[in-house]
């Protein structure tokens, strides 16, 4: 049985992905406005070598964001083939434990300048003590 390839999250499509980089200097808000609606990324070309590649900033998160999944799916996978894995119980104690911490460090940074103020003895704007 032949295995399927993996989909491509995008085909660059030509001619119309492909955009020479003085048509970019040219008129560099055509390119990017065509890139937002084709929800492509554009080929950029010098010299008919392809040099970079322009994408809307949306896509780009969005990819960046699938990335960001895939590479923690496969930091859970060989942790999971080494032997380290932990229960769904001690999962959840080690959540609430570090939202715990973190809400705590959050009210400690907006408590600090009033302790501040409190020891060294500083006055409010007014002047009061």
């Amino acid at each position: 049985m032949k295995e399927a390839s993996p989909p491509r999250a995008h085909s660059t499509q030509l001619p119309k992905d492909v955009v020479p980089l003085g048509d970019v200097k040219v008129n560099p808000d055509a390119v990017v406005q065509r890139a937002a609606r084709s929800g492509r990324p554009i080929l950029l070309t010098s010299r008919g070598r392809g040099v970079a590649v322009l994408q809307s900033l949306e896509q780009y998160e969005a990819e960046e964001e699938e990335r960001s999944f895939l590479r923690s799916v496969a930091q859970g996978l060989a942790s999971a083939e080494d032997g380290r894995q932990v229960s769904l119980a001690e999962a959840k104690a080690i959540y609430v434990e570090a939202s715990l911490q973190l809400a705590v460090d959050d009210h400690a940074e907006l408590r600090d300048p009033f302790e501040r103020i409190n020891k060294g003895g500083a006055q409010d704007p007014d002047g009061t003590p």
